[in-house]
């Protein structure tokens, strides 16, 4: 069988792979089986014999799939381990070494359904495999698998992203060229989400309000227009569509008033997350944001204008934010508070395929710590930091 270890923190990627295996004539439950932990309830699932196990992980996560591994040989001895996702692509070299058979880089649709023979007969050779030479179309892979859309909690809407922010793999793992899925194919599965009773409609992007653009950078107006008005009309009175809150965010330059009344006019969500990061320019600068602070206000006091409430992520822990830039983001933040913004605080880590990669954590600076302290507790302060 293929078998898929599903964690909290590789949902998307469970959706897509089910989608993938689907469309290549798999047979969910007969094919292929979905455990969510190495219980013996979960492991009582899987009949006895050799089989494929399917992996996704980031870096932060990789000692628990290698320990997966590890306890998962010694119960399926000749089992193949196979492993994709953030850390693969990043490092493959080191997620052979944790134990897996074939670690695969970049996106992997069109690599499961091409090898969809293999997989079932356990005839794949060992190695590093991919990137393809080309990049998916996702009109041509589902979402999620039609025979269980309960896993489709969100549609990935647009892959790629031109910005290549230093410490984000997003651009090394699916390019600088964003592709969309077309407007018909997203009704489509947002439509078979309703009828099966998931009526909050959610979406994937690096960033929403780039959707129908081709360059990644501009806003195309009538493409969101076409997308926001055809998903509202959708589920009038049967769902609610959700866009620029979570789990997808908008980059501060993106932010304006003909885009938030579009928000406003056709979306149920009252909150909208900006992708800031720093206050300081230099930072921003350095990591490559292409925006400045004074963008991230902007945006933020345009959204609150609009009436939505309005969370601001900022990135902490590079090496070269001294005091100065700690001040600049404190000040920024503080400003922030001020006016009924909340700040999703998110510590740097190093992750494969990044410049960061292998560098040790770097200490949140005291003086951005002690405001995030203190906001913390009055609730204006929230995220893994």
């Amino acid at each position: 069988m293929i078998i898929i270890r599903a964690t909290r923190y590789n949902k998307n990627t469970v959706s897509a792979l089910l989608g993938s295996l689907e469309t290549a004539g798999a047979r969910i439950y007969d094919d292929v089986l979905v455990i969510s932990s190495l219980s013996t309830e979960e492991l009582g699932k899987i009949p006895l014999g050799k089989h494929v196990f399917l992996f996704s992980f980031t870096t932060l996560h990789r000692e628990h799939a290698y320990e997966d591994v590890k306890t998962l040989e010694k119960l399926f001895p000749g089992s193949s381990f196979i492993a994709g996702g953030p850390h693969a692509s990043g490092d493959p070299e080191d997620t052979l070494s944790g134990g897996f058979d074939i670690a695969i880089r970049g996106e992997g649709e069109k690599w499961i359904t091409s090898h969809i023979g293999g997989l079932k007969s356990l005839g794949l050779s060992q190695g590093i495999y991919g990137p393809e030479p080309e990049t998916c179309s996702l009109d041509a892979f589902p979402p999620f698998p039609l025979k269980e859309p309960r896993y489709g909690l969100y549609i990935e809407i647009t892959r790629g992203c031109p910005y290549a922010c230093s410490f984000c793999q997003t651009s090394k793992i699916f390019g600088i060229k964003p592709r969309h899925r077309s407007v018909e194919n997203i009704l489509k599965y947002s439509e078979t989400m309703i009828t099966n009773g998931l009526t909050d409609l959610r979406f994937v992007s690096p960033n929403s309000l780039s959707y129908g653009s081709k360059d990644g950078k501009g806003i195309n107006m009538p493409a969101i227009e076409e997308l926001l008005s055809s998903l509202s009309k959708l589920v009038k009175g049967k769902g609610r569509v959700f866009f620029g809150s979570f789990p997808s965010e908008v980059r501060p330059e993106f932010v304006n008033d003909a885009t938030m009344a579009l928000m406003r006019k056709y979306c149920d969500n009252d909150n909208i997350i900006i992708g800031g990061q720093s206050g300081s320019d230099k930072v921003l600068k350095l990591t490559n944001r292409r925006h400045k602070s004074a963008d991230i206000e902007t945006a933020a006091d345009t959204a609150l204008r609009h009436g939505f409430k309005v969370n601001v992520d900022f990135l902490f822990g590079f090496d070269f934010e001294g005091k100065d830039e700690a001040l600049q983001s404190a000040g920024l933040m503080a400003r922030l508070v001020k006016k009924g913004v909340k700040i999703h605080a998110h510590r740097l880590i190093p992750v494969s395929g990044t410049k960061y990669y292998g560098q040790k954590d770097t200490a949140i600076r005291p003086e951005i710590m002690a405001f995030l302290r203190k906001h913390h507790g009055k609730g204006m302060v929230y995220g893994n930091f």
